[in-house]
């Protein structure tokens, strides 16, 4: 009888083992864990917070209604040609086509403003990274520094270090601790500029949860396409089309009252030219970007090949250091070695990141 009762006691003690983990798994609060910011994710919150996305929005609904209002007092009359056209069935027809138009370049524009407002966001953000990763260097080059200062006053009271050395080397601590002071100011600033994009409050620091990977450009990438796209599809440029095209229409709707028929013809020699310059700039714009892409590729090649042979040398040093080789001043400077080496690195494969962004939609750099 006893043994059953110890048998049963045992069952009951290996099943309760087993539920109760799975009780703690369940009752765990996934919410307390970080979480981390990711860079759509911040794109996303600054798109909603966007005072001038909404804007743009509003812009496309009014000139909608603007539009239709124009199609109302137009009704059903036919286009207005010839000698029999009058001045106000003239001027009724271009109300309605100019408000058309006008209402096809707010959407232009606010597809330009969402574009231009995911691109600050992005960069917004890759500069808090970057801010990061100079603070965590400069504080590296304090720690450095301190320990060169301490081993500088050690030497000076035994007599093994003068006075120019002992102050140098105070000298330059005390630079670090400036610059380090220095950098934790250009990091607030980096959280702030971005907290204004994503509407939090100007004293937040959201964790960011995510760094640019470095993905080369697309070797077979066409040059002259990619152009053509960045001109084509860009926002500005349709504006400035549209403009010629009212200008024309203009022109063609002439009554003979307003402005006279030469200085409609001069308005829309401007808008054209206008438009010309622009497409000229901009084509300049995509093909600098994309020599610039390019350029830093080569960079970041060789920054990763230097990497990892200084990570090599960071590794002997060690190894030296454990074998009385090498001393901790060897060891700390080839760990800032590495910490420079990575943070040069970052910084250019945020840079890569960036003008493959540029390139692809030139229009979004505002």
């Amino acid at each position: 009888m006893k043994r059953k009762i110890i048998i049963t006691f045992m069952i009951l003690f290996l099943m309760i083992g087993n539920v109760l983990p799975v009780l703690a798994a369940d009752t765990t609060d996934s919410s307390t864990a970080p979480q981390g910011l990711t860079i759509q994710q911040a794109i996303d919150m600054a798109l909603k917070s966007s005072n001038s996305l909404q804007s743009a929005s509003l812009s496309v609904d009014r000139s909608k209604d603007v539009r239709d209002y124009a199609g109302y007092a137009m009704g059903g009359q036919m286009t207005p040609t010839g000698i029999g056209a009058t001045s106000s069935s003239v001027s009724t027809f271009y109300s309605l086509v100019s408000a058309n138009i006008s209402w096809e370049m707010t959407k232009k524009n606010e597809t330009a403003v969402e574009d231009q407002v995911s691109y600050s966001t992005f960069k917004a953000y890759i500069d808090v990274l970057n801010a990061e990763e100079t603070l965590s260097l400069a504080e590296k080059s304090l720690a450095v520094a301190q320990w060169n200062n301490n081993v500088a006053s050690v030497g000076w009271r035994v007599g093994t270090v003068g006075d120019y050395d002992r102050n140098s080397v105070e000298t330059a601590f005390k630079a670090a601790q400036k610059t380090v002071e220095a950098d934790k100011i250009a990091l607030t600033g980096a959280y702030q500029a971005l907290d204004k994009l994503l509407g939090l409050s100007a004293d937040s620091t959201p964790l960011l949860a995510e760094k640019p990977n470095f993905v080369a450009l697309d070797p077979n990438t066409n040059l002259d396409g990619a152009i053509s796209n960045g001109v084509d599809n860009n926002p500005q440029i349709y504006n400035l089309d549209q403009k010629v095209t009212l200008a024309q229409l203009s022109l063609n709707t002439w009554t003979g009252t307003g402005d006279p028929y030469e200085a409609k013809e001069i308005d829309k020699t401007t808008a054209e030219l206008n438009a010309a310059d622009t497409r000229v700039t901009l084509r300049q714009a995509v093909r600098t970007t994309y020599n610039n892409i390019n350029s830093l590729e080569q960079q970041i090649a060789a920054q990763q090949e230097q990497l990892k042979k200084d990570q090599e040398n960071l590794r002997l040093t060690q190894i030296k250091m454990d074998i009385g080789l090498a001393t901790k001043t060897d060891l700390l400077s080839a760990e800032f070695t590495v910490q420079t080496d990575t943070k040069n690195l970052n910084n250019n494969i945020n840079s890569h990141e960036l003008l493959k962004l540029a390139f692809k939609k030139p229009w979004a750099v505002s």
